[in-house]
């Protein structure tokens, strides 16, 4: 099974007061799957609307810096969704919002990972890639 990105954030959505809303270019097509990456520079459980999932999480604390990133995602979501608000502590909340097809993925099987880069370059792997890379191709 393929994913393919349908749409995405134009740009990162940055919240100051503890809450972000990225938001889509147009409204969400029932039966996709929106996945939301959500960073802040604080130690806090972040929160999503209803019907979003918490996919993984990762935090960092070393010395006088924090920070963590939560990846959430919306299994066959209704349509019409074009934002989220994410919260997460007090501070600085920033977030990406994307919508891929086929939406059929439930909890227990999205498989989507994040492929680490430096400085914050990292992105979402989907199946398919976890898979090819796993068999070396």
């Amino acid at each position: 099974m393929g994913f393919a990105l349908v749409q995405k954030s134009a740009a990162i959505n940055i919240g100051t007061s503890g809450t972000t809303t990225p938001t889509l270019p147009a409204s969400s097509t029932a039966g996709t799957v929106l996945i939301a990456v959500i960073g802040s520079g604080s130690l806090s459980t972040q929160s999503a609307p209803a019907g979003w999932l918490s996919g993984i999480f990762a935090a960092e604390n070393s010395g006088s810096e924090n920070a963590d990133l939560e990846v959430w995602y919306y299994p066959n979501n209704p349509g019409g969704i074009s934002s989220a608000a994410f919260v997460c502590g007090t501070g600085v909340v920033w977030g990406e919002l994307a919508e891929y097809t086929p939406g059929n993925v439930t909890a227990d099987q999205s498989g989507f990972a994040v492929s680490g880069g430096a400085g914050g370059s990292g992105r979402l792997v989907t199946p398919a890639e976890s898979a090819s890379s796993a068999s070396g191709d």
